[in-house]
């Protein structure tokens, strides 16, 4: 290990030792012209980790992004091998005290990094440990994407280097799939866009991302979290720019000179006139509509208003072919049905039950069928109406997968109070068996003593 004064490769003076992790460690450095600079060495003599540190620098030697450390110079050959680079004041993480207080500011640093990961795609490479540690503060004041040592080349590191049962990453921001065989290996964009997600938690929060409070976060900013980080990479952002593009819908909703109304007005406008005139949606406009809403979701008679605005077609597109937007909307609807329905007149419940009839039927998601039957639930009770009841009663008999009927009985333990009103209209032998279980228990059929263990919702 070098110490002060040393001289690396008789071209690079050591003045103090920066830190030390992992298999590196990373030193303050003059090069004896009077220009200081970072320079980082491999300390594990291991000769896996020698070739590892020997692509990161091959990966960041391709990069040309503002947004990315810079290799300024570099020799793999010397005895321990090393890389230059810009000095840097300090990571993200050391700035979350302050940054989690200030959101403007945090935004600014997670689309700083967006940006960088974005540079690292664009050279056909996956990062695979992005986390605000890993997020450089440079002495000019940008940001700059670092420690690449994890990072791979996608069309072609299958060695030892990306063995299929080994995890890597960092585990409160590592992606469902790191956790799998063959996940670290297969490691793509959705992975880098999944932990793009938590560090944007944290960013806001201060908290490591383990366990998000989604309480903690604005509204706009928790469907972003939750998409980004959907277990399931299908479901998340299929890229960076699709979730730079969700950040920059965000923004839009907070400008002082943008008025809400009027600009859900406008994008439900041209949303409506594009399909009716030509078939046809822009999938970006939409889902910053779905944004724009959700800038309001503590105004519950709001949000059942505009929700009821949205034509028919487009509930039905928002839930075939944007289910992640629209489990999102649907659940600040079903909230907004909770929270206001019973100032509402009672034939309002069959308003309600028509939308939700039109999401269960073009839903592609369990999650999205259980919030239809629930909404319509809540607004049959809330209002007594018969006819929302009847739809309530012909959704539960149309749930036939098991998938689906699990997730359905879970709903009406929760809501066991509401299913008590209206459990006898419709006959166990026309459910599902996991829904006509809870049904037995609702209408007295079933020994009471089974509630013991049900959540309640009354």
């Amino acid at each position: 290990m070098f110490t002060v004064g040393d001289v690396i490769d008789e071209k690079y003076v050591v003045l103090d030792k920066i830190g030390e992790g992992g298999f590196g460690a990373v030193f303050h450095v003059s090069d004896g012209h009077g220009d200081e600079f970072a320079l980082k060495i491999c300390v594990d003599t291991a000769p896996e980790q020698r070739r590892r540190f020997a692509r990161e620098v091959r990966v960041m030697a391709r990069i040309d992004h503002h947004n990315v450390v810079k290799v300024v110079g570099s020799n793999v050959d010397h005895d321990p091998p090393y890389f230059v680079m810009p000095l840097a004041v300090g990571s993200v993480s050391a700035e979350l005290v302050w940054m989690s207080h200030d959101e403007e500011a945090a935004i600014a640093a997670i689309k700083a990094i967006a940006y960088g990961v974005q540079a690292i795609h664009a050279i056909g490479a996956t990062h695979r440990d992005i986390k605000p540690l890993n997020a450089l503060r440079l002495t000019d004041g940008s940001l700059a994407v670092s420690d690449l040592g994890l990072a791979k080349f996608n069309d072609r590191d299958t060695t030892i280097l990306t063995r299929t049962t080994g995890n890597l990453g960092t585990f409160a921001y590592a992606a469902p799939e790191q956790f799998q065989p063959g996940g670290t290996r297969d490691a793509d964009a959705r992975t880098d866009v999944y932990q793009l997600g938590k560090t944007l938690y944290e960013l806001l929060t201060g908290e490591l991302p383990h366990m998000m409070d989604f309480k903690k976060v604005d509204p706009g900013l928790v469907h972003i979290i939750q998409r980004a980080t959907r277990h399931d990479a299908a479901d998340r952002y299929q890229s960076v720019q699709e979730f730079l593009d969700a950040i920059k819908n965000y923004e839009l909703t907070k400008n002082p000179d943008a008025h809400p109304t009027a600009a859900f007005d406008k994008l439900l406008g041209d949303a409506t006139s594009l399909l009716e005139q030509k078939n046809q949606y822009d999938p970006a406009a939409l889902i910053r509509m779905v944004t724009v809403m959700l800038r309001h979701v503590d105004d519950a008679k709001l949000v059942i208003e505009r929700f009821e605005r949205i034509p028919e077609n487009l509930i039905s597109v928002l839930a075939s072919d944007h289910p992640a937007e629209a489990e999102t909307l649907v659940r600040a609807y079903r909230d907004a049905v909770d929270a206001a329905m019973g100032r509402y007149s009672f034939e309002h419940a069959e308003i309600v039950a028509t939308k939700m009839r039109l999401v269960f039927n073009a839903a592609a998601t369990t999650a999205l069928k259980v919030l239809s039957i629930e909404t319509t639930l809540a607004a049959a009770v809330a209002l007594n109406r018969w006819a929302a009841m009847e739809v309530f009663d012909s959704m539960l008999m149309a749930v036939m997968s098991s998938a689906d009927a699990v997730a359905v009985a879970d709903m009406l333990t929760a809501r066991i109070g509401d299913y008590r009103v209206v459990a006898d209209r419709v006959a166990g032998g026309k459910l599902h068996a996991a829904i006509r279980r809870i049904r037995a228990i609702a209408t007295g059929e079933s020994d009471e003593s089974e509630l013991s263990h049900i959540a309640r919702r009354e």
